[in-house]
């Protein structure tokens, strides 16, 4: 009983040690059930790892950003349709997956007709991948979640 009691303020402890700074256990090395814990403050933000592939909605200025100048890969969408739906959740759930540097825009299929156009999308749940210099490398219509990756890897 007093070993679990010992244990559970001891958890405590650090758990709270750990949420205000980094902390160093040791084992003491007179008796192997004692446990040191030194708290160290710091004043470092802690980083935080982000997914390395982006899946960003479609604005002007963002677009501007990549069109010709980085490779992108174009997701045409419309709210209302499910197959839409189904690969944009594929693109979510590989996202982690993805290589790094990996942009992938969510493009209003209904409004932006104009960029339909120049990329030649005639259906919604299009992915349309484009190289550093705005060329077409390839075009995927409903797509399944193999298909995507293996098309972002091979061509970003």
């Amino acid at each position: 009983m007093y070993k679990i009691l010992r244990v559970s303020i001891l958890s405590m402890f650090v758990l709270s040690a750990c949420t205000s700074g980094q902390t160093s256990t040791t084992h003491s090395s007179t008796d192997p059930e004692t446990v040191v814990v030194e708290t160290i403050e710091s004043t470092e933000t802690p980083s935080v790892q982000l997914a390395s592939a982006q899946f960003i909605d479609y604005d002007k200025e963002t677009f501007k950003e990549y069109e010709g100048q980085k490779p992108v890969a174009l997701f045409f969408h419309a709210d209302w349709c499910p197959s839409c739906r189904a690969v944009e959740n594929d693109i979510n759930k590989n996202l982690s997956t993805l290589p790094d540097g990996v942009t992938i825009i969510k493009i209003n299929f209904d409004t932006e007709l104009v960029l339909r156009q120049k990329y030649g999308v005639a259906i919604q749940s299009t992915i349309v991948i484009l190289d550093a210099d705005g060329e077409i490398t390839e075009r995927l219509a409903s797509p399944s979640s193999r298909e995507i990756v293996a098309a972002i890897n091979k061509n970003l």
